[in-house]
């Protein structure tokens, strides 16, 4: 019993002593995380200041700056918080400073996440200030914002803190999406293209868009892709909004608020760019995507989802789909069986159409394979396909096998070939 109760104390003596050792190199190791911090934050600021920051950044300087600025962030989100509150203030000065130099885009987009994560892991008394101040600058003339970068880094700024704080601050990204909406329609190449790009950040941390705000995006979208020579980098970024903004709205199934942003995605399709058409086939597949988990309400009766019947895609008029899947198939067959279409357009709508089965749950596809199925099936047998060549065949054949036959379980590909 002696010898037992003597180990005991003596493991308990070395687990203590462990324990202190542990405790002495964990504060250790914060004074010099904190250390380093605030030498990086002194460092940054005297970068940014020796920068030329009125003539926006000299080319030589932003190697070195980039680096710093990923010293910091990989500095911040590894610091103490009390430790990343007490140079909070530095931070946002500096980056402030920064900002207002126009930086680069890769400089720019560093400096935004650092904003956010200043943010998340300090306080945010001031960011509510700094998201007042931020829409006063790139509206009133007399901001310290002065060239186009400024404003382009400012408005990528927005976006960051929209998606990443926009919830804590509902009202105030309402103005801020306000504010970027009316530099969709800048004169300013530029200006269009981040306004666009900070939208689609922003509307991701909305958590839902007013009903104004809505209309005022469909609105400037339709008049951004409907311009002739647009730039092609203009009309991807309008396109990258159209799956954000069908996610924050509550009326995408309401009047004809789905058929037009599909329209403008299919539209795009048939391009002669093929960047622009590889967008709009992937944004067009996060559309229907994010419209088969929206409430779905029919203009009739109703039905029940996922018909068996299938629906008629080209004898007479259409009918009206029961269901969010039925909406989504018809969506992208009707154009992909339409006289006159392009080998591109079908291509694309093939991809898009692979890209929404596959991110259906396995469970849901098998409930709807027969409805599917039968689809695609119709596809194949529809007036002109002969006349249209093997293109639309290799198409169709290739969502039977990609989309569909390979996602279903061994039942569901028996009953497919049967």
């Amino acid at each position: 019993r002696q010898v037992t109760w003597v180990v005991a104390r003596l493991v308990s003596a070395f687990g203590l002593l462990a324990r202190k050792k542990e405790s002495r190199l964990q504060r250790r190791a914060t004074s010099i995380m904190a250390t380093r911090l605030t030498h990086l934050v002194e460092r940054f600021g005297k970068m940014v200041e020796t920068a030329k920051p009125s003539a926006g950044i000299s080319p030589d300087a932003q190697p070195a700056l980039l680096e710093t600025l990923h010293q910091l962030l990989h500095t911040l989100s590894n610091s103490a918080e009390a430790d990343v509150k007490e140079v909070q203030p530095k931070v946002e000065q500096a980056l402030t400073a920064a900002l207002l130099a126009g930086p680069p885009p890769p400089i720019s987009r560093l400096v935004a996440h650092l904003f956010a994560t200043v943010y998340a892991r300090g306080a945010r008394g001031t960011m509510y200030a700094m998201v007042e101040t931020l829409c006063a600058w790139i509206t009133n003339r007399q901001s310290p914002a002065t060239s186009i970068g400024a404003k382009v880094a400012i408005m990528q700024l927005l976006g960051e803190l929209g998606a990443s704080h926009g919830v804590a601050m509902v009202n105030l990204l309402h103005d801020a999406l306000e504010k970027l909406l009316r530099h969709t329609r800048a004169s300013e190449l530029p200006l269009r293209i981040g306004a666009w790009a900070a939208l689609s950040a922003a509307l991701g941390g909305a958590n839902g868009a007013p009903t104004a705000t809505v209309q005022e995006a469909l609105k400037a979208m339709k008049q951004t892709l409907g311009e002739r020579n647009a730039p092609i980098d203009l009309r991807i970024a309008c396109l990258q909004c159209v799956a954000p903004l069908a996610r924050d709205s509550d009326a995408l199934w309401q009047g004809d608020m789905f058929d037009s942003l599909t329209g403008y995605c299919i539209k795009s399709c048939d391009d002669s760019s093929p960047q622009l058409r590889a967008a709009a086939a992937a944004t067009l597949a996060d559309l229907c995507v994010t419209a088969l988990g929206k409430p779905f309400r029919t203009r009739g009766a109703g039905g029940k989802a996922g018909s068996k019947k299938g629906l008629k895609l080209f004898e007479g008029k259409k009918s009206e789909a029961a269901s969010p899947i039925e909406a989504v198939v018809q969506a992208i067959s009707s154009p992909f069986l339409r006289t006159g279409a392009s080998k591109e357009m079908r291509t694309g709508l093939s991809r898009a159409l692979v890209s929404v089965l596959t991110s259906i749950k396995p469970s849901e596809l098998e409930r709807h394979a027969d409805f599917l199925l039968a689809q695609l099936l119709e596809m194949l047998a529809a007036p002109g396909v002969a006349a249209a060549g093997r293109q639309l065949a290799d198409c169709v054949s290739h969502v039977l096998r990609a989309g569909l036959g390979e996602r279903l379980s061994e039942r569901g590909q028996q009953a497919m070939a049967t």
